[in-house]
């Protein structure tokens, strides 16, 4: 019997419906676990519900995002509430100070006060959630974010064994940023390299000792993952490949070798994800040779003037385990030959030379299996090797990008059905131009079929107009059925003279404008747009617009220029029911829902593996799409 029915047979009080309802566990669970997304409403009833709190705040800290501007919030949280720490089963702790600072290039070279990184409260809140799991047997899956190599060992010092000696027990990801922070303070003496000599032979002393010590520490986690059965270290990165190589190599020092060979050796049969954004001061020749790891399936190479292709050559071919491979080689001394094959490749991402065409064509031939490329040579080789057959080569290809429509003629007409699209920008100046290409003169005209597998589409563009008939006529269900998804980005820059408020003013009129004229996307869930506008300032925006039906979330701007903000569509109905409104529209009435949008923490689109590697996209030229687009119909591709 539930505590509610067993107090009210003791005080002859019936319960009314919501108490009879939150009395039974299964259904709390239930209902918790479908607010856990938005979070938003998760946290909401624990507020006024003091019954439900521990529960709800038990589900709420399961997946803890740990970003450093939050850390001394979350620590007076759990020092309040210890107890729920012990929920705590996969941690994230991530620099996102140095990383802001870093990608806001308009201050790269300014002399601004930098906030203080809180190591020492990381080192309190990881000491206390030690503390309440130790109780129960098992740490936290953690996934770590250094900004800065140069703060290696304090993010060591933070894991120190003497007061959290288990804390690395489940260690599965360490990644290494490539902000420079620390470098902006040395004095320069030489004016011909911008830099003082002897300052940078003692940095590049220091940063060897980091890696030394990192070495370590890796080892004695991966010691403690054997002991309790842990995954081990699953993700390794250093650098981001997404971000400018000069850049983040302007005040670089070099990897210490030798660790590359001490990763290797502690982390050969565990590390599955290795992402190396090399400098100019590391060289791939010294690097490659030294690793090998029995089970990679995952690996993100990427430099300027590369110079290492024989290595490379030799490091593919010692890891046909891989499944996804992205290489970002530019300049690089002799093209990629092609030669290896990988039975289980799914994605191909390559700037790495053009092999010559046969080998390309061979390639595809030994890889039938690709599901995501971002390079439209693979279909045009898929084409080339299927010319005599009905059949695509690819027929498993759902995921493609390309500034060239026409590479997708002929393979739409041997079966090829592409469900995602990232079309880049190229010969389309603005969005007139390619919405009037896609609609009047591309593949998915001619063959209908190809059109009905559409369910994302990704567009980079200079300029948006805001042409809304051209919008409404390209992205209607009339011809796009099953779009679900649709991702714009643009290069339009806010004029001078436009301050803030006024820039945010305007973008929300055209957003009312765009929001209206997708409601001919019956299908549309999640919208993404991009520009270099600002972020909004108010919590709720859009209030009492119009929107499509479908629709559920809206991104703004992308990770990679600024920091994004997510929203939620918010019915404007006071119980939260959808009222399907009639919209007037060039195509006759369509049913649009009215609303707001609703400003909501990123992590209802965070992708976690099960052994605790958070945000592992497919592929960098996917970056922000949300749905798993490579079956019908798209599905989420969260933990």
């Amino acid at each position: 019997m539930s505590s509610t029915l067993a107090t009210a047979s003791q005080t002859g009080v019936r319960p009314n419906s919501a108490q009879l309802a939150f009395s039974v566990a299964e259904l709390v669970n239930e209902i918790a676990s479908y607010l856990l997304r938005d979070r938003v409403d998760l946290l909401t009833l624990a507020a006024v519900s003091k019954r439900l709190r521990p529960q709800l705040l038990g589900l709420w800290a399961r997946h803890l995002d740990l970003p450093f501007t939050q850390v001394a919030n979350r620590l007076r949280f759990f020092q309040a509430n210890p107890l729920i720490s012990r929920h705590v089963q996969y941690l994230r702790i991530r620099d996102d100070i140095s990383v802001r600072e870093y990608s806001d290039s308009s201050r790269m070279f300014e002399e601004t006060p930098k906030l203080a990184l809180p190591y020492d409260e990381l080192h309190q809140l990881l000491a206390l959630i030690h503390e309440q799991k130790s109780q129960q047997g098992t740490m936290p899956f953690i996934d770590c974010l250094v900004g800065d190599k140069e703060d290696i060992i304090k993010l060591l010092n933070a894991f120190s064994p003497l007061k959290v000696p288990r804390m690395g027990e489940r260690v599965s990801a360490i990644r290494i940023g490539p902000t420079g922070r620390h470098a902006h303070g040395y004095e320069s003496d030489d004016e011909s390299f911008g830099f003082d000599q002897d300052a940078e032979y003692e940095r590049q002393e220091e940063s060897n000792e980091n890696w030394t010590e990192l070495v370590h520490f890796i080892a004695h986690a991966q010691k403690l993952a054997r002991h309790t059965k842990g995954p081990g270290l699953v993700a390794f990165q250093y650098g981001d490949p997404i971000i400018d190589p000069d850049e983040a190599s302007m005040w670089a020092t070099q990897v210490f070798p030798p660790f590359w060979t001490g990763l290797s050796k502690v982390a050969s049969d565990t590390l599955r994800d290795l992402t190396v954004a090399l400098t100019h001061k590391d060289w791939a020749s010294k690097v490659l040779p030294r690793l090998k790891f029995a089970n990679l399936n995952t690996l993100r190479l990427s430099q300027d003037h590369f110079t290492g292709t024989d290595q490379l050559e030799a490091f593919l071919d010692r890891h046909s385990t891989i499944m996804h491979l992205n290489l970002q080689l530019y300049e690089n001394e002799q093209p990629w030959s092609m030669r290896q094959t990988f039975p289980k490749l799914a994605s191909v991402e390559i700037f790495a030379g053009d092999a010559a065409e046969q080998d390309q064509t061979d390639f595809v031939s030994r890889h039938v299996s690709l599901v995501s490329s971002s390079r439209p040579f693979i279909i045009k080789a898929a084409t080339k090797a299927s010319a005599d057959d009905q059949d695509p080569v690819l027929h498993k290809l759902r995921i493609c990008a390309t500034s060239d429509l026409n590479v997708f003629e002929d393979f739409a007409k041997r079966g090829g059905r592409l469900s995602e699209v990232h079309i880049q920008s190229g010969s389309f100046r603005d969005e007139s131009d390619i919405l009037q290409r896609l609609r009047n003169n591309s593949w998915l005209t001619r063959v209908p079929s190809a059109a009905q597998a559409i369910t994302c589409l990704s567009i980079h563009i200079e300029i948006m107009k805001c042409d809304l008939d051209e919008l409404r006529a390209t992205f209607s269900s009339d011809f796009l059925p099953n779009l679900t998804e649709l991702s714009i980005t643009y290069f339009q820059a806010i004029e001078a003279s436009e301050d803030e408020p006024s820039a945010n003013a305007t973008a929300k009129r055209n957003l009312r404008a765009v929001f209206h004229a997708l409601v001919s996307a019956r299908s549309l869930r999640i919208l993404h747009l991009t520009d270099r506008c600002q972020r909004f300032s108010t919590p709720d925006i859009l209030v009492d617009a119009v929107f499509p039906s479908a629709l559920e979330y809206f991104v703004w701007l992308k990770r990679d220029w600024n920091r994004p903000q997510h929203f939620r569509f918010v019915s404007a109905h006071p119980y939260g029911q959808i009222e399907p409104i009639e919209v007037e529209s060039g195509e006759g009435r369509l049913w649009g829902k009215r609303g707001r949008l609703q400003c909501i923490p990123a992590m209802w689109q965070q992708k976690i593996s099960s052994d605790g590697v958070w945000d592992r996209p497919l592929g960098s030229f996917r970056d922000g799409i949300v749905l798993d687009h490579s079956s019908f119909p798209p599905t989420w591709a969260l933990s």
